[in-house]
């Protein structure tokens, strides 16, 4: 009896909730599985090609964030951990480099980034800001052909930091200016 009151107050407490394995709850997990989920698509042909990471874009505006560039450099620093040669990009309407090439802003011609880099593949993502979460989807586009070669979608729950990176400071004016 003690056992089944106990399993009783036990999902009280905790709830029946389900668990959606593409949900996490930090900026860092999320960057981390998202990197598992696109390096599986990439094994073989694409093993070891550079890869150029562009900043996340809001889907409905294509603008960038605060949580953007945090979330851009997460995915850098997991794909570093897998060995993956990367190329930081910042997307932007027209060609600008900055901090000896650290930090590089190109237009989203995949033309032009072809040939302006020695890189074979592209990481693009985009994210949809829901109530309680932030569903971002991540695609590695080869070059070449186009063509998309991995994808995975994630869920980022909306926790104070990612509120506050989403509608942090508006630096896009700034940027642009």
């Amino acid at each position: 009896m003690r056992k089944i009151l106990g399993i009783i107050c036990l999902f009280a407490a905790v709830g029946c909730a389900h668990l959606n394995p593409d949900y996490t709850v930090r900026i860092e997990d999320c960057a981390d599985r998202i990197v598992s989920e696109i390096a599986k698509g990439l094994e073989g042909t694409y093993s070891g090609k550079s890869i150029l990471v562009s900043t996340p874009v809001n889907a409905v505006t294509y603008a960038t964030s605060d949580f953007g560039l945090v979330l851009q450099g997460f995915l850098i620093g997991s794909l570093v951990k897998e060995n993956v040669p990367v190329i930081d990009v910042q997307l932007r309407e027209e060609p600008h480099i900055t901090s000896e090439g650290a930090l590089v802003f190109l237009n989203r011609d995949a033309g032009r980034l072809r040939s302006e880099f020695k890189a074979e593949l592209v990481i693009v993502s985009a994210y949809v800001v829901r109530e309680q979460e932030v569903v971002i989807t991540v695609r590695a586009i080869d070059l070449a052909e186009g063509d998309v070669v991995s994808s995975t979608t994630t869920i980022l729950s909306m926790s104070t930091l990612v509120s506050d990176l989403l509608g942090a400071r508006r630096q896009i004016q700034v940027f642009e200016r």
